[in-house]
């Protein structure tokens, strides 16, 4: 997860780069109707990077909450599973 979010982060700085460049050219080239261009140009790609970065932040919380929760349930499945076994073999040594 953290080097999909490392490859991530790089591609993203690039793409936005790219279109902080290519935005204002936009604008100056289209006069009225290129500050909508630059507008959109620029906002699209932050917000769709925006969006990505918070669904990895949402999945990193997760996880860290989901893995914990999901070891204490094997755990306690485990024991659960397991216990039968115990007083069985008990039983067999005094017998």
């Amino acid at each position: 997860m953290i080097t999909t979010m490392k490859t991530f982060t790089k591609y993203d700085y690039y793409i936005q780069l790219f279109f902080i460049i290519v935005g204002p050219q936009a604008f100056i080239f289209g006069g009225l109707s290129g500050f909508v261009l630059f507008y959109f140009i620029v906002g699209i790609p932050q917000l769709i990077g925006f969006l990505i970065k918070l669904f990895f932040g949402y999945v990193l919380m997760i996880s860290l909450l989901y893995s914990p929760v999901m070891a204490a349930a094997y755990v306690y499945d485990c024991y659960k599973m397991y216990e039968p076994y115990k007083y069985h073999s008990e039983n067999h040594l005094k017998n």
